[in-house]
């Protein structure tokens, strides 16, 4: 799934900002190493792609969410054909005759050749590289004292000062009242996970309700994992998670009470939350709000796709993960009730556009008919009823590629009673490169009287 942080690269790809590795007509030049084993199959990686146009060509622009890589890689024809067929169910001869059948191409076997190897050596390609690379990284994540800010300085500023200034310009302009009294709980809150400058003042609506709690000790946050290899469900970290603005510890106890009650490893896929912006940008908030003046602390697990669920037309509820992790989580709850807690889910909604695979531009019909179709969505999410908002995704096949499903839906399963939802804000960020939009909302959920 694509979201809005990727406009900023986007950006500074067209602006050159950022030098892509450039794959099209002109020749390669790239020294084949003949002593590093190629893939003989080559298959891409999990990779986010988005369009891109340069002097009337058009092409993709590959960018891994996993972190292996910072690199962007710009891919124009004939290699784009190339690519569609690196599934790793052919070898590299077999590619090459199936693009002589199907296309008249310019493209030599000694291309196709080099054009592997770039995206090997730049770890886009699942090859025994890659993998190298996963596990080193993955040894210097584990062995860190806590998870570093990895968009620092790149999304947002490193400087506490500038930071701080940021985020309160962002609850300046956020405007509006508290959706209900300061002494309620808040018991779970819905914020986006766009990019700050975008998304900035709804995040500010949701943590303004937030900071008004009086008792809140724990969060509990759901985020999106954009990197979540298949397989992996649900993802957690144990680390305490580093800002600019103080570092937020982890509640390892309660972590440690949900997995004794899992026959699956929670931290299988704990490698994607070292790049993951989802629940890196709630940090941010919640530091900024309460670092040196109440002690909190985090529960960080990022959710994977339930894609698989729609295209079987199943329930998430059929897997016994999904019933296993709710169960433990509202078990470790209450075993832990004299610490107040609020859920907290790190959510974008729909995904329109071009940017998004859909081959018209957003344009103002399609904007009001997102935005009718949203809000009829989140009915069932403010009434706390996971089962109906699923189906109601699921309904067209999640046409509107919902990115926060799975968060949205494990958030309401957990969440103890409350009072319905409050729908304190909802727009639309627009992607004006490709006339494409993001949609996002703030929610909080008053505890039960």
């Amino acid at each position: 799934m694509l979201c809005g942080i990727r406009q900023t690269l986007l950006e500074n790809v067209q602006k050159r900002r950022v030098p892509p590795l450039e794959i099209g007509q002109r020749r390669l030049f790239f020294n084949l190493d003949p002593s590093v084993e190629q893939p003989l199959k080559p298959c891409l990686r999990a990779l986010e792609a988005f369009p891109v146009q340069d002097s009337g060509r058009r092409g993709v622009c590959l960018k891994d969410p996993g972190g292996l890589t910072e690199q962007l890689i710009v891919i124009f024809e004939p290699m784009l054909s190339a690519l569609a067929l690196m599934d790793g169910t052919r070898a590299l001869s077999q590619i090459y005759s199936a693009l002589t059948r199907r296309t008249a191409h310019s493209l030599t076997f000694r291309q196709l050749q080099e054009l592997v190897a770039q995206l090997d050596a730049g770890y886009f390609l699942d090859s025994p590289r890659a993998a190298a690379r996963q596990a080193e990284l993955l040894q210097i994540y584990q062995e860190a004292p806590f998870r570093p800010a990895a968009l620092a300085d790149n999304a947002y500023p490193a400087n506490p000062g500038e930071l701080r200034e940021m985020l309160e310009g962002h609850y300046e302009a956020s405007g509006g009242r508290p959706a209900f009294e300061t002494t309620q709980r808040v018991v779970a809150a819905l914020a986006p996970h766009i990019d700050l400058p975008r998304g900035g003042r709804l995040f500010a609506r949701t943590y303004r309700q937030i900071s008004l709690d009086p008792k809140v000790r724990r969060f509990i946050i759901f985020g999106t994992g954009h990197s979540l290899e298949p397989g992996h469900l649900l993802a957690a970290t144990a680390k305490d998670f580093e800002t600019p603005l103080g570092t937020l510890p982890c509640d390892r106890d309660f972590l440690d009470r949900i997995q004794k009650r899992l026959d699956f490893d929670l931290y299988a896929g704990e490698m994607a939350h070292r790049a993951e912006y989802s629940i890196e940008f709630q940090a941010l908030y919640l530091a900024h709000l309460f670092t040196g003046k109440r002690e909190v602390q985090i529960v960080p697990i990022l959710c994977g796709s339930f894609h698989d669920f729609i295209l079987a037309r199943q329930a998430p509820r059929s897997d016994a993960r999904v019933e296993q992790f709710v169960t433990a989580v509202r078990s470790a709850l209450a075993e832990t009730g004299e610490v107040a807690t609020c859920l907290i889910g790190g959510v974008d909604l729909s995904h329109i556009g071009p940017r998004y695979g859909d081959s018209m531009p957003v344009d103002d019909r399609q904007r009001k008919w997102t935005r009718e179709e949203d809000l009829k969505t989140l009915e069932p999410v403010l009434e706390g009823n996971a089962a109906a908002f699923f189906q109601m995704v699921a309904k067209d096949g999640d046409r509107r590629q919902i990115c926060g499903l799975s968060s949205i839906y494990l958030l309401l399963r957990c969440m103890a009673d409350s009072g319905r939802g409050r729908l304190l804000a909802y727009d639309q960020a627009d992607d004006p490169v490709t006339a494409s939009i993001v949609s996002f909302a703030s929610i909080v959920f008053p505890g039960a009287e």
